[in-house]
């Protein structure tokens, strides 16, 4: 069973999500409050690659990276985020 990690904005949408997911193999913390949230994006760390996704007027555009030492980095980067960032508080 693969897990997923995943650093989410803290709204009522993303709550209701992760109420749905499996809790034993999902893991989320939630972006800083100070944050701009009207920004929309994905970042996606996978098999090596690295994917950047994006939408601007609902025009969903991206970009896949296949490049292990992006890979590298990429995950580098997350884990130093995920570290800093507050585990989150129950879900209500």
């Amino acid at each position: 069973m693969k897990s997923m990690w995943e650093i989410i904005e803290d709204s009522p949408q993303s709550r209701a999500y992760l109420n749905s997911v499996d809790s034993r193999r999902y893991f989320y913390k939630f972006f800083p409050e100070n944050l701009d949230k009207n920004i929309f994006f994905d970042y996606i760390i996978f098999n090596n690659k690295t994917a950047f996704i994006t939408a601007e007027k609902n025009q969903p555009m991206g970009v896949l990276i296949d490049n292990s030492n992006i890979y590298q980095i990429s995950k580098f980067i997350f884990n130093l985020i995920w570290h800093l960032l507050p585990e989150p508080k129950a879900l209500k």
